[in-house]
């Protein structure tokens, strides 16, 4: 076999990279969305970047690109515990150039890229045939597979319920007030997160303060990701859109892409408990939505754990799939120290 390079993607790439998109998702069991296309490609990695890419090129000896023959296709994520991770979304390798360690060197490419971003993290989601990807995320504890070890579910709600369930939820709720975070906001949406993770029972979680929160949010270069607040108007006494009061609720939520679109990735949506059962959840959740179509998404991606019963019982009561019970689907992750290791046997 001549030798192989791997090396970033670069604007010049799109149309190679979408051609192995579409080679593999027989492999991956997926379909390339027709959204996906050279222009959204280039947008959505070079212009506005929601994605990253490498490439596995096949050389001669004079260094010339006979053939790419694999990519690896990743995407930021966020943990409001702990700052910046990463997410591999695809890897492929062409049959003709198995076992040959490329699949291992385009992975350590995504992951030694995530250190050098600062990454706390690097996730992936496998679905349970594909053994062999598991095998190796589980090889000498690399990873773990979280949605055992924790119970993290996957769901997935696809455009045409997305768009149904906006158009059934009440934007307008008596004294409570939908917005964008602004910078002061973040010191009450830190005290809402910690209140997640108590619930969740991980009060240890949260390590993060409220000015990085910030910083992330609203850094006009390369914000990692929105956030909206649910804000109790009727505790400010002034209606107006300056004015401060309680805030209620909040969600995270981040852009990202894979072969079946672009999509909207809910980190965290939070509501306090005496503020429940009057729609400000599902306004929350219907602004993630509505900002990922105006961004092109055709789906809503987010997790809940096993144990939360009324809350899966309402994401399905919506149209929303349980890819971890209806696909198998697994994630695994990789720890900064792990990632660390990883890196340095190559």
């Amino acid at each position: 076999m001549a030798e192989v390079r791997v090396r970033k993607a670069e604007r010049g790439d799109v149309g190679r990279l979408l051609t192995l998109m579409q080679e593999s998702a027989p492999a991956l069991h997926e379909e390339v969305h027709p959204s996906i296309t050279e222009q959204v490609l280039e947008t959505s990695s070079w212009d506005r970047p929601v994605f990253q890419a490498f490439l596995a090129e096949e050389v001669d000896k004079s260094g010339s690109v006979m053939d790419t023959v694999g990519y690896a296709l990743s995407h930021n994520l966020y943990s409001t515990w702990e700052g910046i991770s990463s997410a591999l979304r695809h890897i492929y390798v062409a049959p003709t150039h198995r076992r040959h360690g490329i699949a291992s060197r385009l992975w350590r490419a995504v992951v030694k890229e995530s250190l050098e971003k600062d990454c706390i993290r690097c996730d992936c989601y496998i679905p349970k045939h594909n053994t062999d990807a598991i095998a190796f995320c589980l090889k000498d504890g690399r990873m773990m597979d979280i949605t055992q070890k924790e119970g993290w579910h996957l769901f997935r709600m696809e455009e045409g319920k997305m768009k149904t369930f906006i158009q059934s939820v009440k934007h307008d709720i008596s004294g409570v007030r939908i917005r964008p975070a602004r910078q002061e906001d973040f010191t009450a949406v830190r005290k809402l997160i910690q209140d997640l993770a108590d619930y969740e029972e991980m009060p240890e979680g949260p390590i993060i303060d409220a000015k990085k929160l910030a910083y992330h949010a609203l850094d006009q270069d390369s914000p990692l990701f929105e956030c909206w607040v649910a804000e109790d108007i009727d505790k400010c006494g002034n209606n107006d859109n300056t004015s401060s009061g309680t805030l209620v609720g909040y969600t995270i939520f981040i852009p990202i892409l894979s072969c079946e679109g672009r999509a909207v990735y809910m980190e965290d949506l939070y509501v306090s408990p005496s503020q429940r059962n009057c729609g400000i959840g599902q306004a929350l959740w219907a602004t993630a939505m509505q900002t990922g179509l105006r961004e092109g998404a055709v789906r809503c991606e987010w997790e809940a754990l096993d144990f939360n019963h009324s809350g899966i019982r309402f994401y399905k009561s919506k149209g929303s799939i349980n890819m971890t019970e209806e696909r198998g689907i697994h994630h695994f992750r990789m720890l900064h120290d792990q990632m660390r290791k990883f890196v340095e046997k190559s």
